[in-house]
């Protein structure tokens, strides 16, 4: 019976030292975390969680288990401001509008998380978009290779997703160009403030050579005509910002005086032969017989530098760029 009673009093003692162990490791007030990454519904937010805990260093779109929808979570909670490009934790690209992935998004250039910019069709981006222009979310126009935009590119005509062929420099429609150039797909236009000109037939002359042109396209060879140029020059204004330096006063030299005892008869400095007024003066001013009298010397100088001031203003200036040829166009 006593054995029996050992027994069962070890077997309970193992089995408090067990759950004190348990409630040591696991306390009551914390959930077992998970080895997984997920979406919970905690703090009375939407929060992505890494081994039960929020992983603020998270920004992307996860899938949440209970409706399998998507979210875009920014440094771990759900944030349904969000637009634009994001990465999700399938490894694939989606646009997301207002917090979830939008698949009827399609035909503008969109910034990503990462910095890039990327075309955008039926909310994911695309690749095969290549060769035209398409508007960016940010307003800007751009010439696209391989679905991003492509600052490489300058000189050529290229479609648009609005409709229009328009004239590309460095990636983005220029405005600014009217002459002949060449298009994508290999014909030459003439462009008028960066867009084709369909409405234009007849001849034009651009860089000395005139082209014959029926609805803005080349139809003729090009002729090199005589241009008596008219040399004009290009210029804009800047605003240039001077300033000038002037003298206020002049560098001198301040004199130091000192008063001196001086023999009336033969006009000696007794103070810098004696001393001052000492025995050895006075037996000086008896063999002269006289007295002496008082006088300034100049011991030395302080030195002052010049002073100077600066006056400073902002002036329009006119800048000299190029010239051009009135008649032609031609530059030089």
């Amino acid at each position: 019976m006593f054995n029996s009673f050992k027994k069962t009093t070890k077997s309970i003692v193992i089995t408090v030292l067990t759950i004190a162990l348990i409630i040591i490791v696991f306390p009551a007030n914390e959930a077992f975390a998970s080895s997984e990454s997920e979406l919970v519904l905690a703090n009375g937010r939407l929060e992505y969680h890494t081994n039960g805990r929020i992983d603020s260093s998270f920004t992307g779109i996860a899938q949440w288990d209970k409706d399998r929808k998507w979210y875009f979570i920014s440094c771990g909670v759900y944030d349904e401001t969000f637009k634009g490009l994001a990465q999700a934790t399938n490894g694939k690209w989606y646009y997301v509008s207002k917090g979830h992935i939008d698949k009827n998004f399609s035909g503008k250039i969109v910034k990503a998380t990462n910095g890039r910019w990327y075309y955008v069709n039926k909310g994911v981006p695309t690749k095969t978009f290549t060769g035209k222009i398409a508007q960016a979310t940010n307003g800007t126009w751009y010439y696209c290779t391989n679905g991003r935009p492509d600052t490489k590119v300058s000189g050529v005509i290229a479609y648009c997703t609005n409709g229009g062929w328009y004239y590309v420099t460095k990636g983005k429609v220029d405005k600014s160009f009217t002459g002949i150039a060449k298009a994508t797909n290999g014909s030459q236009y003439y462009v008028k403030n960066g867009k084709l000109d369909k409405s234009f037939s007849g001849k034009k002359t651009y860089n000395d050579v005139r082209y014959t042109i029926r609805n803005g396209k080349v139809i003729a060879p090009a002729q090199t005509p005589v241009c008596n140029h008219n040399w004009i020059w290009h210029t804009h204004t800047e605003t240039v910002h001077k300033s000038e330096r002037y003298l206020v006063s002049d560098a001198w030299d301040e004199p130091i005086y000192e008063v001196h005892n001086f023999c009336n008869n033969c006009g000696l400095d007794l103070d810098i032969t004696y001393g001052g007024y000492t025995n050895d003066a006075i037996s000086h001013l008896n063999s002269c017989g006289t007295g002496y009298h008082t006088g300034s010397v100049q011991i030395g100088s302080i030195h002052h530098d010049a002073v100077y001031d600066v006056d400073e203003w902002d002036e329009e200036v006119t800048v000299k760029d190029y010239q051009y040829c009135s008649k032609c166009g031609k530059r030089k």
